[in-house]
């Protein structure tokens, strides 16, 4: 790429955009369509990645993060070659099914950020910076919006009255250690000490028997969502055959998930596992107040 335009490229930025390449990991996206917007030297990400919604998610920002820091600005995500999981054409580009199209280039902090991060304290980010560039990047369509108002209408839910809990089970053991669900008890409880109020619980967990737990423990006060599935077994739902198991479609899936992590972080409180879907409840929160994260070791950490 030496060329924009048919305007051959200075030396300075055919280097920068060769360094850039080298950066990026392959199995993780590429850049393509370059140009010039208001000044800055603008590019067109292209995800590759098929993992989980948020994992693929946590990625893309990594790669627009690590663009940024070579001076070159990302002001267009493309999900043409990635999220298979979540999509029954897999040449499609799903990004503004569940995603606002941004109409101008971001104003991007310099930041660093690795998609392996999402494992670390999330009261240790600038919580504030990426929820600005999740409100850029990943500012929920509007059928995500009206899903959002669906969800909520459907269980009644009071965000300022309501403790959001995210238990993420099945394969995750094999990234970081899983508490057990009476650990999750002492985030609860703390909270309830705090604020002397029957508030609700709203219990987000892929796990059948968490659910079934916080069902028993704490009867009444539950409340979750119906339209997502839950699993007895170990292996994660997105690699399951889920279409046919839980009879729900890609994308009904991705709109659940997406729509229920912007729900939890309305909370006035989260009780969340370390892992993707953590990192972003606290991305689109913006702030790590009155969020509780069992840590990648399974230990407790005080909202910050």
């Amino acid at each position: 790429m030496n060329r924009i335009w048919g305007i051959p490229l200075p030396g300075f930025m055919r280097w920068r955009l060769a360094r850039l390449q080298e950066k990026l990991r392959p199995e993780r996206g590429f850049l393509k369509h370059y140009r010039i917007r208001r000044g800055r030297l603008c590019v067109e990400y292209f995800s590759v990645t098929n993992n989980g919604f948020f994992s693929n998610c946590s990625t893309v920002l990594a790669d627009i993060l690590r663009s940024r820091r070579r001076f070159m600005w990302v002001d267009k995500i493309n999900l043409s070659k990635s999220m298979y999981l979540y999509k029954n054409d897999p040449s499609i580009d799903i990004y503004d099914s569940y995603f606002s199209v941004p109409n101008s280039p971001p104003k991007l902090r310099y930041m660093h950020f690795d998609a392996w991060d999402i494992h670390e304290e999330f009261r240790k980010f600038d919580l504030a910076a990426f929820h600005e560039l999740a409100t850029h990047f990943f500012s929920p369509s509007l059928a995500v919006q009206n899903y959002v108002k669906k969800m909520a209408t459907a269980i009644n839910l009071d965000p300022e009255n309501t403790i959001a809990v995210y238990y993420r089970g099945t394969d995750k053991h094999s990234e970081i250690t899983i508490p057990a669900f009476q650990e999750y008890d002492v985030a609860v409880e703390t909270i309830d000490q705090k604020y002397s109020k029957n508030l609700s619980i709203l219990i987000q967990t892929d796990q059948q028997e968490a659910r079934e737990y916080f069902l028993s423990r704490y009867r009444d006060r539950v409340i979750y969502f119906s339209d997502l599935p839950v699993s007895t077994g170990d292996k994660g739902i997105h690699l399951q055959d889920y279409q046919n198991t839980f009879k729900i479609s890609p994308e009904q899936l991705a709109m659940g998930m997406l729509s229920s992590v912007l729900q939890m972080a309305r909370c006035k409180h989260v009780v969340t596992s370390s892992g993707n879907v953590g990192f972003w409840i606290a991305i689109y929160r913006g702030n790590a107040n009155e969020l509780y994260q069992y840590n990648a070791k399974g230990q407790l950490v005080m909202p910050g």
